[in-house]
């Protein structure tokens, strides 16, 4: 493959004849070829042994300093039919390969690919390549064939341009294949060097009057109305259309379409105009393309009054089914509907879009000398105007023509009139209302979460701040209560032992059986002491208040001094109704009671009983044991501080005790605490 690229000098090809007859894409021929530039381009055209070839650059921009006619020798490689070109040598001007005449009709084939030749017609339309910017195409006929041309744009003025239009002439140049190209079924055409290749045979019309008068029978067929070419109509412009199209009432009465040529005068509504150009039909009216105008004065006449319709009066029958209403055609008309935004437009001009019993009809206003922006959506309006049916002018290959739909197109500013702006509550400001709100809603429902987030946070901390300062208060006053019963029962009850001892030393000396009777009663005191310790020591140990059944609770309590007593218990309060302090109390006076039973009644069964009782607990404690009389019942100087600690319990509490006893007839205890 090496050799292939590098050959001797020797092996390089000079003449075209040189090459092999077919060259495989993956062989690589060197030239050295001399020949003229017909065209200078990014691929330019070059004569060399009377053909002509297409050159490929290898460096961006090589060939931009290549004028038509200088004579050039080319380096380079073939591969496949494209020659690549290295660099190239310039040797001044060159000689001209002599044009052949060619036949309009065969420029559909490839008979003239790669040939210089001269080609003649009429320029029927110019368009800049929406492709490739830097050239200008022509639309040719000759003989009912339709052929194109093009040419760089750079090297066509736009007044000569202008010039070309409707004109016929001959044009020398090469014929391009279409392969490789970006429209392959263009077919062929031919490229003007540059604009001294093209001869002017015949001038286009400067005056509608260089047209003949246009004479179509009624009875004429859609061939043979385009087939008249050029001809002029004289009428009275009834209405002017924002793309340069104005809608002729012929001297006859009939209508008719006119779309001017580029860079033409617009007349005025009602003006009296000649217009020349080339004849078109849509079924309906006899049309002119690429017309020329001139205005020869002014219509007196009063224009028809517009006839109030709706827009279904326009598109749909008598049945509401949808049907395109030509009679309307040129016909003076008046909407009135609300103005909307058409959902999809592909009208280049200014417009108005009038919503009229749910049809949106096009109002052209661009002729009128008004501003869509001057009159916003939501807007109700009555607007006037030619009712104009879009259509597209018949072609060979449409067996009708296609009816686009209809505008009306207003004649003055007067033919639009404001009835009553828009309501302040547009769907625009509606949307945005309700953006604002669910924006705020949002907002609201965001902080909402925050301040309930941080009220969970701060309530549970308050909450744990109130359990700790609680748990502190009821150590507090637990401690407080055992101070005073350790007071009041240890204390005192000491007090009183060391009392009886003084007495029982004194009574030793004088009566043996008064201080054995003392001596008896220390014995109970002291008893009776260690039993009350033993109380406040299980108090500091019990957990009875952790308990949620309150039931419970008491069994857990009752269970060191029940012995061998059965006990029957029937407490309906629920534990949270009772806070730590009265839960305590209700403990230690059911305990003291039920201790006593046994102990001191010999009781074989007790009988627990409570319930709350409006807005107080209400608890009885009752025995089958050996009962005693209240009145007479021993107390603290006795040593029995028991009965006495729940009466002082029940009066802290602001209670009510009740004690109904006898002697063998057991004892019931009441007790009410409010709560």
């Amino acid at each position: 493959m090496l050799s292939g690229i590098c050959l001797a000098a020797d092996n390089v090809v000079t003449n075209l004849n040189g090459f092999s007859s077919r060259t495989s894409d993956n062989v690589r021929e060197p030239f050295r070829l001399r020949g003229t530039i017909l065209y200078g381009d990014r691929s330019p055209a070059m004569y060399c042994d009377e053909q002509i070839i297409m050159l490929t650059a290898l460096k961006l921009g090589m060939f931009t300093e290549l004028e038509r006619g200088e004579s050039i020798t080319a380096n380079g490689y073939r591969r496949g039919d494209i020659f690549f070109v290295r660099n190239f040598d310039r040797h001044g001007p060159g000689a001209y390969p002599p044009p052949e005449d060619a036949d309009p009709a065969d420029m559909l084939g490839k008979r003239y690919v790669n040939r210089y030749i001269r080609v003649q017609g009429t320029v029927t339309d110019i368009f800049r390549d929406d492709i490739d910017a830097d050239f200008i195409y022509f639309v040719l006929e000759s003989g009912g064939t339709q052929f194109f041309a093009s040419i760089a744009y750079s090297l066509a003025p736009a007044e000569w341009t202008r010039r070309l239009t409707g004109a016929t002439v001959r044009m020398t140049g090469v014929c391009e294949s279409p392969e490789g190209i970006l429209r392959p079924f263009m077919g062929c055409s031919l490229r003007c060097p540059d604009s001294d290749a093209v001869e002017i045979i015949r001038p286009s019309a400067t005056t509608p009057f260089d047209y003949p008068e246009l004479k179509a029978p009624s009875s004429a067929s859609p061939q043979e109305i385009v087939g008249l070419g050029k001809r002029r109509i004289s009428g009275t412009v009834l209405a002017i259309c924002s793309d340069n199209v104005l809608l002729l009432r012929g001297e006859e009465g009939d209508l008719h379409r006119v779309a001017l040529a580029k860079d033409q005068p617009i007349p005025r509504v009602h003006d009296r105009v000649v217009a020349g150009g080339k004849v078109q039909t849509d079924f309906y009216l006899i049309n002119l393309t690429h017309a020329i105008c001139a205005v020869v004065g002014h219509s007196e006449i009063i224009p028809d009054a517009a006839v109030d319709v709706s827009g279904h009066d326009i598109l749909f029958n008598s049945r509401r089914e949808k049907q395109a209403m030509p009679q309307f055609y040129g016909k003076a008309l008046r909407l009135r509907g609300t103005l909307t935004n058409p959902s999809a437009s592909r009208r280049s001009y200014d417009c108005l879009y009038i919503n009229c019993d749910s049809v949106v009809v096009p109002v052209d206003i661009g002729a009128a000398g008004l501003n869509s922006a001057d009159f916003p959506v939501g807007s109700v309006v009555s607007a006037s105007g030619i009712c104009l049916m879009d259509t597209e002018n018949w072609s060979p290959a449409a067996p009708f023509s296609k009816i686009t739909g209809f505008s009306l197109v207003a004649r003055t500013a007067d033919d639009i009139r404001l009835l009553s702006p828009p309501p302040w509550w547009t769907p625009v400001r509606i949307a945005a209302a309700v953006g604002i709100l669910v924006f705020l809603l949002v907002c609201i429902g965001l902080w909402n979460v925050m301040l309930n987030r941080r009220v969970k946070r701060r309530t549970h901390e308050l909450v744990r701040a109130k359990i700790a300062r609680d748990r502190s208060d009821l150590k507090t006053d637990e401690r407080t209560r055992l101070a005073v019963e350790l007071h009041d029962s240890l204390s005192q009850n000491l007090s009183g032992l060391g009392c009886q001892l003084t007495a029982t030393r004194q009574a030793m000396h004088e009566n043996s059986s008064d201080a054995e009777r003392r001596l008896e009663t220390a014995e109970t005191m002291l008893t009776s002491m260690r039993m009350e310790l033993k109380r406040c020591l299980f108090d500091l140990r019990n957990d009875a208040l952790e308990e949620q059944d309150f039931e419970k609770a008491l069994l857990h309590t009752l269970a060191p001094v029940a012995g061998s007593a059965r006990i029957s218990l029937r407490f309906v309060v629920p534990r949270s109704q009772l806070d730590d302090s009265q839960a305590h109390a209700v403990l230690c006076i059911v305990r003291e009671l039920t201790a006593n039973a046994i102990r001191h009644g010999r009781a074989a069964n007790v009988r627990i009983a409570g319930c709350l009782d409006e807005g107080q607990i209400v608890f009885s404690v009752s025995d089958d044991g050996t009962g005693f009389d209240p009145s007479l019942c021993d107390g603290p100087l006795q040593g029995h501080f028991g009965l006495s600690g729940v009466r002082t319990r029940v009066k802290k509490m602001n209670g009510r005790l009740e004690i109904d006893s006898q002697p063998e007839k057991g004892t019931h205890v009441k007790v009410a605490i409010r709560i």
